[in-house]
């Protein structure tokens, strides 16, 4: 099971990014209130320019397969 979640903001200037990430933050904690969904605050990293995401590598610039998940694919039996 799964229980990440990500939130983004892609705009030109960076200040434009983070109202937007910000506004995106506070619907998400409303919607987690509302459905008493409990968030941990160990867990969270706000406003990262670059993230490891289930096996992605994700930042401004680029989408990259984590390298683990390359050799996985790899020495896998096909």
């Amino acid at each position: 099971m799964a229980d990440g979640m990500l939130i983004y903001s892609c705009r030109e200037i960076l200040r434009e990014a983070m109202t937007g990430h910000n506004r995106k933050f506070k619907l998400l904690l409303e919607r987690c209130g509302r459905w008493s969904c409990k968030l941990n605050k160990t867990k969270m990293s706000l406003c990262k320019p670059r993230v490891k995401f289930y096996g992605h590598n994700l930042s401004d610039k680029e989408f990259q397969l984590d390298n683990w998940e390359i050799d996985v694919i790899d020495k896998a039996d096909l």
